[in-house]
């Protein structure tokens, strides 16, 4: 299954920080955090979406194991419309694909479950949720 890894975002939310995507976190990027994580879930073959500002240090990662691609989201105002749409080329013949955000960090186990779950299933979809006792203001 290939995974679009959408880092295309500007980070407006956490200025000064310009890209939240290479924050380092005990000594690695929060993208190559991401990246190895869905790796050890068995999804290791990657497009990542980046934007003109972080496209060329996207094309820099160099991670084990791991088949990326990188591609560049033009028109950053379709949002993730647009990321997908870019990734588009890289995507065109799979069956199935997984989206994920670059900077939502979820438990490792996540990624493993729905690769356990997806296997062998005919479905149109899965949408990853979380049931909370209160709001929550996230997405």
């Amino acid at each position: 299954m290939k995974t679009i890894l959408l880092a295309a975002g500007q980070s407006k939310r956490v200025k000064p920080i310009d890209d939240k995507c290479f924050i380092k976190i005990c000594g690695k990027t929060l993208i190559e955090w991401q990246i190895q994580a869905l790796q050890n879930a068995g999804f290791k073959d990657l497009v990542i979406v980046g934007n003109a500002d972080n496209v060329e240090r996207l094309r820099q990662l160099k991670i084990d194991g791991a088949e990326m691609s990188v591609v560049e989201q033009n028109d950053l105002k379709l949002g993730m419309l647009g990321a997908l749409l870019a990734a588009k080329q890289e995507v065109i013949r799979e069956d199935a694909i997984l989206v994920v955000s670059s900077n939502d960090v979820v438990e490792e186990k996540l990624w493993k479950r729905l690769a356990l779950s997806v296997e062998g299933l005919e479905n149109d979809g899965f949408l990853v949720g979380y049931r909370v006792s209160r709001y929550f203001p996230g997405g």
